[in-house]
């Protein structure tokens, strides 16, 4: 069995899914810490994990901004807001 069959048997997931479930648990924990949970779109409190998301402010596709300045133009928001917006 290789490495990452052993890994996803003992993780019980994907060892992908469980790395990036972590790296969102961590990035919220902080940002909560911070105080940086706004939404930034309808300028509620994010109080939960599951409604916690990276959104762009301006829309990223055909945008003529270098990737570097768009960096700065991420925020954080609630999935159901940016999913309506």
């Amino acid at each position: 069995m290789n490495s990452n069959k052993k890994k996803d048997l003992q993780l019980g997931m994907a060892h992908g899914t469980a790395a990036n479930r972590l790296r969102k648990k961590l990035l919220f924990k902080y940002v909560t810490m911070c105080g940086d949970n706004t939404c930034f779109r309808c300028g509620k409190s994010i109080d939960s994990i599951d409604n916690f998301s990276i959104d762009h402010k301006i829309a990223w596709l055909n945008c003529e901004i270098c990737y570097s300045a768009k960096v700065a133009q991420n925020s954080v928001g609630h999935k159901k807001v940016r999913k309506v917006s």
